[in-house]
């Protein structure tokens, strides 16, 4: 490497280069995380997930989940990716969403109560065919 491209201390960057970059959060994608430990939901049973989705981005990975799913006294964890979960915001920048999840063997919903949650003790309604529940888990909305 020739001497003059290597910064040395004290060496400084030209304002206009670090102007041009940008803010750091432009362009960002929002990502939505529902997980809760294995606990009994309501009338769904023991079960667990964690789930993880692009909800809004300009990368095309955006409306893509991946995570797992499990009801304990029917399957066996479930893998959950592109194309058996959805995500979906109830309305424009509510902060509420909708987590749907088709599989062979599992068909639930799983919404968050609270607008904009994050963190844990957060309430997600699990919706399963006929039977339902809350869960007490961990909510993410970043973005």
């Amino acid at each position: 490497m020739h001497k003059s491209a290597i910064l040395t201390a004290g060496a400084s960057i030209p304002l206009a280069l670090v102007l041009a970059a940008g803010p750091a959060g432009a362009g960002g994608s929002e990502q939505v995380v529902f997980s809760i430990a294995p606990q009994s939901v309501g009338t769904v049973g023991p079960m667990g997930f964690w789930i993880w989705c692009e909800a809004e981005s300009s990368n095309p990975y955006v409306g893509a989940c991946n995570g797992s799913i499990y009801l304990y006294e029917s399957t066996p964890v479930e893998h959950v990716g592109p194309g058996i979960a959805t995500i979906a915001e109830t309305s424009p920048d509510s902060g509420t969403y909708t987590i749907t999840v088709k599989t062979n063997d599992i068909s639930c919903t799983l919404t968050n109560e609270t607008p904009g949650a994050h963190g844990s003790h957060q309430n997600i309604d699990v919706v399963c065919g006929s039977l339902t529940g809350t869960s007490v888990g961990t909510v993410n909305v970043t973005g």
